[in-house]
């Protein structure tokens, strides 16, 4: 028998998947615009690499998968306005009366999202992108390519959710959300590969968890890492760091409300 705990979780999946089935025309235009953006990348990539024809069609693969991962971890799923809202507007109290943790009932909630991105735009994408644009793609390493993909949603909601609970200390929740999205555009490897950074560069993005989100699952994929157990394991170790860093940061924000009445 299903217990009270799983009900629970598995209801705000489905309310959160409700919720995004409202919005039909949103769900459109995301498949829409994933293909925009796509097409106009692989023409400014084949502009660039004219002469380097080696490396075009690794490109190309390279854009689809990255494509793909936007679906999940973008500007439109990035939880900092969603937790930062309920902290700065005072909503966060009725949170904290709820049955599950504040953390968890956001983590299913960003779960249900995953999943009804998945049938209702991945598959969508993916198929488009085969049968209308012709579009063919090689995975490589296909169990380490999934399961490196559902970590590096897992990590981006975390990410999105610990700089979101700084809406206690920073009320600016608009410039938190652009400064992730603008760290993982730079940091990430999402529009440019990690391999065209220059080598004096990389030991910065190495000390960033952001590639961990878009480059080193992709380069699972395409079979450019011979060690993809290392990346999955980076992954899980920064998982792991906002996991504890967002409950450290959580339970300070709740006892400044406390100490200060709120």
């Amino acid at each position: 028998m299903m217990s009270a705990r799983i009900k629970l979780r598995i209801k705000i999946i489905e309310n959160a998947i409700l919720r995004l089935n409202e919005y039909k025309v949103n769900t459109i235009s995301k498949i829409l615009y994933s293909l925009l953006c796509y097409l106009i990348q692989i023409a400014i990539w084949k502009s660039l690499l004219h002469s380097k024809a080696d490396i075009y069609p690794n490109m190309v693969q390279y854009v689809f998968f990255s494509m793909c991962l936007s679906v999940f971890v973008c500007y439109d799923t990035n939880y900092v306005p969603v937790i930062g809202g309920r902290v700065v507007y005072g909503d966060i109290a009725g949170d904290l009366l709820r049955p599950v943790s504040f953390r968890t009932f956001y983590f299913f909630d960003f779960l249900g999202t995953v999943v009804f991105r998945f049938f209702l735009n991945l598959i969508p994408l993916i198929l488009i992108s085969r049968f209308i644009m012709h579009i063919n793609v090689t995975v490589y390493r296909p169990l380490e390519s999934i399961l490196s993909f559902f970590l590096a949603c897992i990590l981006y909601f975390l990410i999105s959710y610990t700089m979101g609970v700084l809406s206690f200390w920073y009320v600016s929740i608009g410039q938190l959300h652009i400064l992730l999205d603008s760290s993982i555009t730079l940091f990430s490897g999402s529009n440019i590969p990690l391999w065209i950074i220059p080598k004096w560069l990389m030991p910065v993005y190495k000390l960033l968890p952001f590639r961990y989100l878009y480059y080193e699952p992709i380069n699972i994929i395409l079979g450019k890492n011979d060690s993809p157990a290392e990346i999955i394991l980076g992954q899980i170790i920064w998982i792991i760091f906002f996991l504890i860093l967002s409950q450290i940061l959580f339970r300070a924000g709740i006892n400044k409300i406390e100490v200060q009445g709120g």
